[in-house]
């Protein structure tokens, strides 16, 4: 599926003003989906400048993500033998590790990648432990750390690689930490959520944050955090491409827990509202891959679908979540899920 994702990618997006947050958009697309509904997430007067500061990446960084070679990828996980079920949910099968349905927000600090890997991650560690290691780990402290993680070098807040995420975890692992405010763990993050024009009306404006500039610590920054910096730290044994297709990926989900998923990102995407998502005629590709959590699978109305978080908050989409459409490589789907396994 390498010609299918190199396709996508060479698609450029052409327009001089921003119709794709418009009414008009918006019901034009609800015109044409038959699977999925359209609503309005962001507010209509967004600029190109904000959308590239809070929510994806420059352009210019389009062609930069990290790609499986042949040979790279991991068969179906020979621990799992059981019969595949038509639906799952890791939310219901863990109930257990909470962090399974914890939807992030980026806030000011635009990394979906960090995001999706440290959530993943944290929910293999309390599966692994049935249920015992279920605090979250630290996004702050990847973010802050993992230059290779990033597009941009100067920046602790940039788009970049989940595939460098998942080695860096397994090279450096992270240490503990929670959500902005609540002062849990080793290294809880001080990135705050925010509105995005008023889309979560009891949170501040995203526009009158800055973009954090964070410092890596090799120390627990919450003072009241009873364990020592590299007594907490947590790693992967191994960082792996899952089969694209799948069987492989239902497998590698039901063994060891959700995985990260990254796509091709179109403009009718920001109005997902509900339903199976399966991009419009009508839409343009964004020059960037965007990365999610995904969590399970099912059927809605008798269209397949895999069930991802997503990284813009509970306010976006379905609660933070999104159906896409499984099996026909929607968004190159399937083509670039990849994992770890927990070590402790």
């Amino acid at each position: 599926m390498i010609h299918i994702l190199v396709f996508l990618l060479g698609c450029t997006l052409v327009r001089g003003e921003l119709y794709k947050f418009s009414d008009a958009y918006i019901d034009q697309i609800n015109r044409e989906a038959n699977t999925w509904t359209a609503g309005r997430n962001f507010p209509a007067n967004l600029s190109e400048e904000y959308l590239r500061q809070f929510l994806i990446a420059d352009a210019k960084y389009f062609d930069q993500s990290d790609r499986p070679l042949p040979g790279d990828r991991k068969t179906y996980d020979p621990e799992y033998s059981a019969t595949v079920p038509d639906r799952f949910d890791a939310r219901e099968q863990w109930p257990n590790c909470g962090t399974i349905g914890h939807v992030p927000d980026t806030g000011a600090c635009a990394a979906p990648h960090i995001f999706a890997a440290v959530g993943a991650f944290s929910d293999r560690r309390c599966i692994k432990s049935k249920g015992q290691q279920n605090r979250p780990l630290s996004t702050e402290y990847v973010a802050s750390c993992c230059k290779i993680c990033r597009y941009d070098d100067n920046k602790s807040c940039s788009h970049g690689s989940v595939f460098r995420t998942w080695n860096f975890l397994h090279k450096r692992g992270s240490v503990t930490g929670g959500d902005y405010g609540d002062r849990t763990g080793c290294q809880p993050s001080t990135i705050s959520p925010c509105s995005h024009h008023g889309s979560a009306p009891t949170l501040p404006s995203c526009e009158n944050q800055k973009v954090p500039k964070l410092k890596c610590h090799t120390r627990c920054t919450n003072p009241t955090y009873g364990r020592g910096f590299f007594q907490d730290k947590h790693r992967t044994t191994l960082t792996y491409w899952v089969d694209d297709n799948e069987d492989a990926i239902k497998k590698e989900i039901l063994a060891h827990g959700p995985t990260t998923a990254t796509f091709a990102l179109y403009d009718d995407f920001y109005h997902y509202k509900s339903g199976v998502y399966k991009h419009t005629s009508n839409a343009k590709l964004e020059n960037y891959l965007h990365s999610g959590k995904l969590i399970g699978w099912g059927t809605e109305n008798g269209t397949p679908y895999w069930l991802v978080i997503n990284t813009w908050g509970p306010h976006w989409g379905d609660r933070g979540t999104v159906k896409i459409l499984r099996g026909k490589y929607e968004c190159a789907f399937e083509y670039l899920i990849a994992a770890g396994k927990p070590k402790n």
